[in-house]
């Protein structure tokens, strides 16, 4: 009961910690790309775009946490820490926003990251396969070339003990190749 509680609590922060290691390198990114693109006055980010969070609590002055922490404290201590600040609801709600905020940027990143691993995965396993069929196409065709040579051989030698009259054939190693060689070039 409790134990599985306590490793399921200890998962989860390990999953958050890493989302926010993702988030920071592309928080990084982003601030450097933010201040060289110019938005058009009253227009929100283009579809494409993060929000940009620094506008919208400016790097959590009035709590006095991180990013990063603010994404890892656990619900019921980040109620209780808001709480004690005094904060106004407007602000409380503000920083639950940016927390959930974060919180679904590190999962988006971590779904990309989890479908660009499976996509080289499913490159290697298609060349893979390529490879195989291509071994298996190498490998009929010269099987093929092997059957016609030894059909050539079986007929000549069959020819020639046709014609030697001191030789009899039994019937079931008689061939008509003609029909043969219809069947066979399936």
């Amino acid at each position: 009961g409790s134990c599985s509680y306590l490793c399921k609590k200890s998962k989860q922060r390990k999953s958050l910690k890493r989302i926010c290691e993702m988030y920071s390198v592309q928080a990084g990114m982003q601030q450097d790309s933010g201040q060289q693109q110019q938005q058009s006055p009253g227009h929100g980010p283009g579809p494409y775009q993060h929000l940009n969070l620094r506008q919208y609590i400016p790097d959590n002055i009035k709590t006095g946490i991180t990013d990063e922490q603010l994404v890892l404290k656990p619900t019921k201590d980040l109620n209780k820490m808001l709480k004690s600040t005094g904060l106004p609801k407007e602000d409380v709600n503000k920083i639950k926003q940016k927390r959930r905020t974060l919180k679904n940027r590190g999962y988006a990143a971590s779904c990309r990251n989890k479908r660009e691993l499976e996509e080289e995965s499913l490159k290697v396993e298609l060349e893979n396969l390529q490879k195989d069929i291509s071994d298996l196409k190498r490998s009929s065709s010269e099987k093929k070339i092997k059957i016609e040579q030894l059909r050539e051989s079986y007929k000549f030698r069959q020819e020639w003990a046709k014609n030697n009259t001191q030789i009899k054939l039994p019937g079931h190693l008689l061939r008509s190749f003609a029909a043969e060689q219809a069947d066979s070039t399936n």
